[in-house]
């Protein structure tokens, strides 16, 4: 007889290169693994019924126990020390949960339910928890503390007939973020699950459907005043489409972007799209798209509209196959535009209550779950449905207030306040005019301290934390939070949790608005304009102390993403209110943030604008500001303005006996005397910024001086020097805890290790550094690593795996926009097809390789500079020298064409051209 239970399928992703590589340590890791697993499933009451090698099958008599073992399985793996185990890297378990009818006979079970699983299973990845839509509403109804569902959509699964609805479980303080799923469609997309249905709006779903699928149209507006429902419809008509666009649909959220020049950056970071430097980001953008068949869902469009309708004016006409469906207060006015008007809910339908009313219930219900529609309450009910015009944003303000109010009590409250602000608004249309008096209603509700708070959060911009509310508000921890948990239970403020479970709060845009006009007319925008942008100032401080390496890198860089927009705006209000030292603090400390984000031409931008209003900044924060935009430079290739810059920093400090600035510029300005190949100026200016940092104990500095060293005794062939130097920086970078820095470290060593002939430990070391490159998502570690691994297979004679990691070295170092690197993968890219039978293209990736050395004066690298000529003489000898000059040429204009040209904002032109220029001396001869 059919059973119906829950089962939870689990593996180890990648166990097998575990074993590979650590043949001894993974039994124990193995075992404790079991443990885990077992002691998770044991204690909500399920059992495991089978084990094949390292997956584990387990069934619970209800979706909830299958759930919390899931939960608690994996908090207990994230948490293990497996680097104690012997393990390099950890042990990640994909996990998958469905429920159906299964037959039992001899403790086992068969039914298609175990067919499903282990397919959704297949589709997982590492520390990943992978549900059915069952499964998924069972969580819904019920709600688990500190979990959340994020909608995968509607997937194929391999030898599973039809789609299937999958969920992946959000567990609070657990990674969040996974590689697209392996199923047959994997169509991309990054929609937030609904937390709200989306009633009665059929006929605008099917409207939206026709004109995006079934007519020329390829940009859909949706237009209504704020609180309407705009976002809520797009995501729903979007949810619907998953299966229509296999490029992927992409939600980009607007509402935090008033710089026109940041709508491209917006949609290029949704898109994972980094912007070579020098090119447009539109235009690396519309490459990026190309004819991918694609749905972008532009959110909250009026604030910039005339930017946004230029900016899809630009982008259509390019990219034929992608579709726009854009939210709006007011429409973009372009050509072809198909306009969607989004009225109110209707209060009845078919003589019976309508969604209007149905979304005040439901929302009543959340807030008082014994709250019902009597035939008692019934009228007033309606009456204040009809009051408000059935607009879902005041219909959920109104439904927050049954926690205390009756619904009589309620109609008799919002109806008096309702008509008075209608009778002084009369300059809004009618709709805001209601929705104004909701919000103006659930405002004059407030105590005056909470109107006080109210009022001061609106200065924040994509959300806060308590910390952030905390300090502009002006109150203790514990007021504060009584505070805004008011402000919440009375829908004006909204409570999520961020990736490190720490409570975050965010507005709707139209009562942010509010907000804001309310604390403009108090007088008291610039005090809490100060007061935000000092909060944030104290916060990229204590960030910068992490985000350049050392255990806590990812979570403070996952911070500054969460903050940019407060970042944003703390930055334009520091130099609107004059306070250009709290602009520069906070640029210097925002640099490695920029960097590491591909947001290069926004920080040259943003540091260059405070350094040109700050005449009268202090000197030695002016050093580090010079400093920090000489790095920017450095990594868009504008190597000479970066010497510049560099050269004025150590010229303040020299004035100002700023020992760290000295030691700091000295070891940057050695940093790109190599990089263009002046080898004795590099060694001197080193040698003296690893003595000075020495002086000062600055492990950082030190560490990187070391690294510099270590390089330049590299291209003079000095490979005992080299490794010498790497010991040290080894050292340092344990003592400092700096996982980056020892994994570029290996790296470094690899390239040691090749340029003397060990090739089999140095592609050990390539590697190890590779691996770890990809578990941090550091792209620039992992092409590095990628580039010295191509040339020590080809020298194992392994030409196509050679092949294969100089193309993904490429691809990756193009993405990253670092030209330097890209020109290094085209010179190994080379070296490999001189020896695999495709000469005309390594003919044309020297040309390439060359226009871009030229174009950023770095030379190739001394250490493998032998192999790129002996590269060159095979291909010569192979095409002949004119077909060889044909295809150089080739390569090289088909890299021009690629707009490598950099085009630095004006702000940094400025500076640059300012600045005093010192003599290039070697710095061992200075006074």
């Amino acid at each position: 007889m059919p059973l119906r239970r829950t089962f939870l399928f689990t593996d180890i992703e990648g166990s097998y290169r575990q074993w590979e590589r650590h043949p001894i340590a993974m039994p124990a890791a193995l075992a404790v693994h079991d443990a885990i697993l077992q002691r998770a499933v044991a204690a909500q009451n399920g059992h495991v019924f089978k084990t094949i090698g390292d997956a584990i099958c387990a069934v619970f008599d209800h979706p909830l126990d299958g759930v919390r073992a899931a939960i608690a399985a994996q908090q207990e793996l994230f948490a293990t020390d497996w680097q104690v185990l012997g393990l390099v890297q950890p042990i990640r378990v994909r996990m998958a949960l469905q429920d159906g009818e299964v037959v039992e006979h001899d403790g086992d079970f068969s039914g298609l339910v175990l067919n499903r699983i282990s397919r959704l299973l297949r589709a997982g990845h590492g520390g990943q928890v992978l549900l059915s839509r069952s499964v998924a509403d069972q969580i819904e109804r019920a709600g688990i503390d500190q979990v959340g569902l994020r909608d995968l959509g509607e997937r194929r699964l391999r030898d599973v007939p039809g789609a299937h609805h999958i969920y992946q479980l959000e567990i609070a303080g657990l990674p969040h973020a996974f590689p697209p799923l392996e199923t047959l469609d994997a169509v991309a997309h990054n929609l937030p699950v609904a937390l709200n249905t989306c009633l009665d709006r059929e006929a605008e779903l099917a409207e939206i459907r026709r004109l995006l699928l079934d007519s020329p149209a390829r940009l859909v507006t949706l237009l209504g005043p704020g609180g309407i429902g705009k976002t809520r419809l797009a995501l729903h008509a979007a949810s619907q489409l998953i299966d229509v666009f296999p490029g992927g649909i992409w939600f980009v959220d607007l509402s935090g972007i008033r710089d026109t020049a940041l709508i491209s950056t917006a949609v290029a970071s949704v898109l994972s799209v980094r912007v070579e430097p020098g090119i447009d980001t539109q235009r690396a953008l519309i490459e990026a798209i190309g004819d991918r068949e694609m749905l972008l869902v532009l959110d909250n469009c009026e604030q910039i509209v005339d930017g946004i309708a230029r900016f899809i004016a630009g982008l259509l006409p390019t990219v034929p196959r992608l579709r726009v469906l854009a939210t709006s207060r007011a429409p973009l006015e372009l050509r072809g535009e198909q306009r969607i008007e989004i009225g109110p809910l209707p209060i009845e339908k078919n003589d019976d209550a309508g969604p209007a009313v149905q979304l005040f219930i439901e929302r009543a219900q959340q807030i008082r779950p014994s709250f019902e529609m009597t035939e008692t309450n019934q009228e007033s009910v309606y009456e204040i449905c009809r009051r408000v015009d059935g607009i879902p944003l005041a219909l959920e303000l109104a439904a927050a207030r049954v926690a205390v109010l009756s619904p009589e009590a309620l109609r008799a409250r919002l109806s008096s306040r309702l008509t008075l602000l209608t009778s002084t608004s009369r300059d809004l249309p009618e709709r805001h005019q209601t929705l104004r008096g909701a919000i103006e209603w659930s405002y004059a509700l407030l105590s005056p301290e909470e109107q006080s708070a109210f009022r001061t959060l609106s200065v924040f911009q994509g959300g806060w934390s308590l910390a952030g509310a905390q300090a502009v508000i002006g109150l203790d921890d514990v007021a504060t939070m009584e505070i805004l948990a008011s402000l919440c239970d009375k829908s004006l403020v909204r409570l999520s949790e961020s990736d490190d479970a720490e409570p975050r709060y965010s507005m709707l845009e139209t009562i942010q608005e509010y907000g804001m006009e309310l604390l403009t007319a108090s007088g008291d925008l610039d005090t809490k304009r100060v007061a935000h942008a000092e909060f944030f100032v104290d916060l990229s401080a204590e960030a910068s102390q992490f985000i350049q390496g050392g255990p806590h890198q990812m979570r403070w860089l996952g911070i500054l993403d969460r903050e940019i927009a407060n970042l944003r705006v703390a930055l334009e209000g520091a130099l609107d209110l004059g306070h250009a030292a709290s602009a520069v603090d906070l640029s210097i400390n925002l640099w490695y943030y920029w960097s590491t984000r591909g947001l290069l031409e926004e920080g040259q931008r943003r540091l260059a604008s405070a350094l040109n209003l700050a005449s009268e900044v202090d000197q030695r924060l002016r050093a580090r500001a010079l400093l920090a935009l000489g790095n920017l430079c450095v990594e868009r290739g504008e190597l000479p303005a970066a010497e510049v810059l560099y050269r004025q920093a150590l010229q303040i400090s020299r004035s100002e006996d700023y020992a760290l600035g000295i030691a700091q510029s000295l070891s940057v300005l050695g940093m790109v005397s190599g990089m263009q190949g002046q080898s004795e100026e590099e060694y001197a200016y080193q040698i003296e910024a690893l003595d000075r940092c020495r002086s000062l104990g600055v492990p950082r500095g030190i560490a990187s001086s070391l690294v510099n060293l270590a390089v330049w005794a590299l291209n003079m062939g000095k490979f005992d020097d080299a490794l010498a130097y790497l010991d040290q920086v080894r050292a340092e970078q344990e003592r400092l805890q700096d996982d980056v820095g020892l994994t570029f470290g290996k790296a470094y060593r690899a390239y040691v290790l090749q340029s003397m002939g060990k090739f089999d430990e140095a592609a050990n070391l390539f590697e190890e550094a590779e691996e770890e490159s990809l578990r941090s998502d550091m792209l620039d570690g992992v092409c590095f690593a990628q580039v010295g691994r191509a040339v020590v297979e080809l020298e194992r004679g392994n030409l196509a795996l050679a092949l294969l990691l100089a193309e993904e070295a490429l691809a990756g170092s193009r993405i990253r926009g670092d030209r330097i690197f890209i020109a290094n993968a085209f010179d190994v890219l080379a070296m490999v097809c001189s020896k695999s039978g495709d000469p005309q293209q390594g003919a044309e990736a020297l040309g390439a390789a060359h226009h871009l050395r030229t174009v950023t004066n770095t030379p190739t690298p001394a250490y493998w500079a032998p192999r790129v000529a002996h590269a060159r003489s095979n291909l010569e000898a192979l095409l002949g020298s004119r077909e060889f000059a044909r295809h150089w040429e080739r390569g090289r204009q088909t890299e021009m064409r690629s707009n490598w040209l950099v085009v630095a904002p004006p702000e940094l032109l400025e500076l640059v051209a300012s600045a005093p220029h010192e003599s290039r001396s070697c710095p061992a001869a200075a006074p």
